[in-house]
């Protein structure tokens, strides 16, 4: 099954679904519709180029900061707390009626 282009070269639909398929705008190249296909894979090709564009260096955060001892310090407080009511921790049990 193909059809018939401008160029009278036959183009095979499922080769230019396929294509469409890998990148958008390739099938449309592939029929003889360049405009279109341009008009498609434009929005991707500036959508991939935004994407791998890399931060500059001096805008880019590290990734581990230096660690705040006033925060240790509260975090190791309050792993103290949860660990020590956990070990006294009983269960309320409630009764029916009770208010």
């Amino acid at each position: 099954m193909s059809t018939v282009t401008r160029g009278g070269r036959g183009h095979s639909p499922a080769i230019a679904a396929f294509l469409s398929f890998l990148w958008p705008g390739l099938g449309q190249w592939y029929a003889g519709a360049r405009r279109s296909g341009l008009v498609f894979a434009l929005p991707v090709i500036v959508a991939a180029a935004v994407a791998v564009e890399e931060p500059p260096v001096e805008a880019a955060a590290p990734l581990l900061k230096e660690a705040d001892p006033e925060f240790e310090r509260l975090l190791a407080e309050e792993e103290e707390i949860e660990r020590s009511t956990r070990d006294h921790h009983e269960t309320p049990r409630f009764h029916m009626g009770d208010d």
